[in-house]
């Protein structure tokens, strides 16, 4: 994985994406940016297989990868520290 992909907007996205329903328009909301901005992270983000797009009707639900989740679970360790 390029480093270069964890910037403070994508970790942002990371932590945004909860267990729940994640579209591109909530995710947009929950961290404040265009829905423009957040989409070209989420592919950034999705080329690096972090994340996986599925469709529900005209919307792409976000889900993470297993390597998403793995990633996920250590930026959270190292935000506690």
């Amino acid at each position: 994985m390029d480093i270069k992909i964890l910037t403070k907007s994508t970790v942002n996205i990371i932590f945004a994406i909860n267990d729940k329903v994640n579209y591109q328009q909530e995710i947009s909301r929950r961290i404040g940016t265009t829905a423009s901005s957040t989409f070209k992270m989420l592919d950034r983000l999705k080329d690096a297989g972090i994340v996986e797009y599925n469709r529900a009707g005209r919307k792409k639900l976000i889900n993470f990868t297993k390597k998403g989740l793995e990633l996920k679970e250590i930026l959270y360790k190292l935000a506690l520290l």
